[in-house]
């Protein structure tokens, strides 16, 4: 079987970097047969941090034959996405490729609103395997798109089981951090940016020191938002009373 994993997204986020390793993971987990191949856009950080068989410039409607051309050459059997975004150009090479493939599109999201007007329901319709993660999103899915019960299937995402930290290591580095506290600690790791409520995890420390808890907090991940980065440091240097 041939399969394109396929993302044009410009950004670098948890369903970015999924993407990356799902794709890593496939590659390492298939059979001789199998042939995996990765589609992303030009210049983006995706293309930046894996190979890419073919790159995109944008999602633009032109790009289609291009992409048809690609999965014609490479008898593509699967184009898996993870991108709603995406959505609309691979229906629309499904309709105009003359080698006959399946799409498979995996949802991460929640599935709010209904999308059963014209536009959607051709749109649903190109798609033939709907991937989601949860049981609630399986039913957003069956009440809220004009997809057919039997293409919808809940699927476990989980990580890799990595060895733990060796406890002397994370002593010094609780040390290097707050040599004095001896209390509990929290942390919240993820990509600093509004929409991931950094400032509710500081909100809520300060409620609970306020309460007479003896809690320390830890923030850790990159960013590309300096003004909330600005925001946080500023509340931790001088919270409010």
């Amino acid at each position: 079987m041939n399969i394109l994993e396929l993302c044009l997204s410009n950004s670098l986020g948890g369903l970015e970097l999924h993407f990356r390793d799902f794709s890593v993971w496939l590659e390492q987990s298939s059979s001789n047969d199998d042939r995996i191949f990765v589609a992303t856009k030009t210049d983006s950080p995706l293309a930046n941090r894996m190979e890419s068989d073919v790159q995109l410039s944008n999602r633009k409607i032109w790009q289609a034959t291009k992409l048809s051309k690609f999965i014609a050459n490479k008898e593509i059997d699967v184009v898996h996405i993870h991108d709603k975004k995406d959505l609309p150009l691979i229906a629309l090479v499904k309709s105009i490729c003359h080698y006959p493939f399946k799409i498979a599109h995996t949802r991460h999201m929640s599935l709010p609103g209904k999308k059963r007007d014209i536009y959607h329901r051709w749109l649903y319709r190109q798609v033939d395997a709907f991937f989601v993660i949860t049981e609630w999103m399986k039913s957003q899915a069956t009440e809220n798109l004009s997809l057919d019960s039997e293409k919808i299937h809940k699927i476990n995402l989980g990580t890799a089981v990595i060895e733990p930290s060796d406890p002397e290591q994370l002593t010094a580095l609780k040390e290097e951090i707050f040599p004095e506290h001896q209390g509990l600690w929290l942390a919240n790791v993820a990509r600093l940016q509004h929409e991931k409520g950094q400032h509710v995890f500081l909100e809520a420390l300060k409620i609970l020191k306020d309460k007479g808890v003896d809690v320390a907090g830890v923030i850790a991940g990159g960013s590309d938002a300096p003004d909330y980065v600005k925001q946080l440091e500023q509340y931790i240097e001088e919270p409010p009373a």
